[in-house]
């Protein structure tokens, strides 16, 4: 204790040294020097909010005064206190006057990884790549951010080439993380078995790995509820449970999902039973196929045969997946009495353009029970905003639908249908809280049978708490004046909210 109070005197006193220099100088590369060693010497503390100020105000009053080298650690530390675009500044300052600094280049691409600039910083660490082929930091953080923004397959064989050359904490971390996201849970526990921590910062990392790796394998129960009212006097009450589990590689799923709706005429309900599975055939390939049975209850009850089958592969800068269905309609009264059914045949495609611009599209071809068929078209580019947390980004959304004929059998089947929306959302972790939340608006136009056509506005969200590692709950809602999947036209409204638990065992 003693030491200790005479080390915290002496740290007081050095700070007050540095403050009276500062303030007994009028040359301003003197007082931005002294700034430096007083940022120096928070850091030296661990008070980096407070090196963090000094650092700023060094390279205000005068950058030039600094060599890149300095000004490389300076970036360095305001990233430690969380001044990460003051610190991605500084650097690409750097990188600017000396291309060829390899060291301030892969910092730049790993604090641009940690701020969710994830296609910037992959870019950055090919730059470091081609001065330094096999730069083992510039590897990793190339691995890390194609791994968190969502390409863990070109990740995977990046962790395997620098473990090839060296057991590496990190790398065999990341890998572990790559193969858990492409479904290869036996890779996985290989890549990740023995694994030993030996800083605090590897024991937090390690233990966000076992997180990860028992929310991927063990079983999960996942129960939902929601209520549907729209403007045409529809209600619908769903149940939904869901039991996952893992056999191998294989993730199966078995689901059981009861609805009962109502109108001014009809008050009937509808329960769905049905077991499905997905697996990784490669890193790139992962196949999923299911079937079930849903009962229709109106009086006179029917069950009806569903299932799906379909994949999913990463190309080029995303995915594309394609696959067929069967389903029966249940989302309202009307579609449960009249039992329709549908077929859907599906492509679709999702790529990142640009290190913020990325591109969604999906097209359905529907064939329906009761004699009618509808191709339906989405396209939607979108624009991330801000990449760390909160999360905000903006979206434009084509949509086109156009049906064979409209039948009044419960569903919206307009034709020619055009609509055009924008939407901007935000989504946030903040301890165990979390959510999303969206407002968009739009102009739609579509002949039922009249030609249609007026603007739409609509908006919701999600928020989630986490009261434990393995428990989720949540509560959801949306409300629109947007066409809905059973009406449509001036005047339409509908709100949906409800409620989610998951549990993983």
């Amino acid at each position: 204790m003693l030491f200790a109070g005479i080390g915290a005197a002496a740290a007081d006193e050095r700070v007050e040294q540095l403050k009276k220099a500062i303030e007994a100088t009028t040359d301003v590369k003197e007082q931005a020097r002294l700034h430096r060693q007083l940022g120096e010497h928070y850091t030296f503390q661990n008070q980096l909010e407070e090196a963090a100020e000094q650092y700023l105000k060094a390279l205000s009053l005068a950058r030039d005064a600094f060599s890149p080298e300095e000004r490389k650690t300076m970036a360095v530390h305001l990233s430690w206190a969380g001044r990460r675009q003051e610190a991605v500044a500084e650097l690409r300052g750097v990188v600017a006057e000396e291309p060829g600094n390899l060291d301030a280049r892969i910092h730049l691409a790993r604090i641009l990884s940690w701020m969710g600039e994830q296609s910037a910083a992959v870019e950055e660490a090919d730059r470091a790549l081609r001065e330094s082929p096999g730069n083992r930091d510039a590897l990793l953080v190339k691995a890390n951010a194609l791994r968190w923004k969502g390409d863990a397959a070109a990740a995977i064989p990046v962790y395997r080439r620098l473990l090839e050359e060296k057991d590496d904490f990190d790398a065999r971390l990341g890998l572990g993380h790559a193969l858990l996201v492409v479904g290869d849970i036996k890779g996985a526990r290989e890549a990740s078995r023995g694994l030993a921590a030996e800083a605090p910062q590897q024991e937090k990392d390690l233990e966000a790995y076992r997180q990860a790796e028992r929310a991927a394998t063990r079983p999960s129960i996942d129960l939902r509820y929601n209520y549907y009212d729209d403007s045409d006097d529809n209600i619908a009450n769903s149940y939904t449970l869901l039991y996952g589990f893992l056999v191998q590689n294989w993730r199966l799923t078995l689901r059981y999902g009861h609805t009962d709706a109502k109108d001014p005429r009809r008050d009937v309900r509808a329960d769905h039973l049905s077991a499905s599975a997905s697996v990784p055939l490669t890193a790139r390939l992962r196949v999923r196929g299911g079937a079930g049975v849903t009962r229709l209850e109106n009086g006179d009850a029917s069950n009806v045969p569903t299932g799906h089958v379909g994949g999913e592969a990463s190309l080029w800068r995303g995915t594309v997946g394609a696959g067929v269905s069967r389903e029966a309609l249940t989302d309202i009264a009307q579609l449960i009495d009249n039992k329709i059914k549908v077929n859907d045949a599906e492509l679709v495609v999702s790529q990142q353009l640009a290190a913020r611009v990325s591109f969604y599209g999906e097209y359905h071809y529907r064939d329906y029970s009761n004699t009618n068929f509808s191709h339906d078209l989405l396209l939607s580019p979108s624009y991330v905003i801000y990449a760390g947390n909160p999360h905000i980004s903006v979206s434009y959304r084509f949509r086109y639908r156009d049906f064979d004929r409209q039948t009044r059998g419960g569903y919206f089947d307009p034709q020619g249908y055009v609509a055009h929306q924008g939407t901007g959302s935000v989504s946030f972790e903040l301890g165990r809280l979390y959510g999303t939340g969206f407002v968009f608006g739009g102009y739609e136009s579509f002949r039922d049978p009249e030609q249609e056509e007026g603007d739409f506005l609509g908006g919701g969200g999600t928020l989630g708490f986490r009261p434990t590692s393995n428990l989720s709950l949540e509560i959801d809602g949306i409300t629109s004046s947007a066409a809905g999947p059973a009406a449509g036209g001036p005047g339409f409204r509908f709100f949906s909210v409800g409620a989610r638990l998951l549990y993983r065992f």
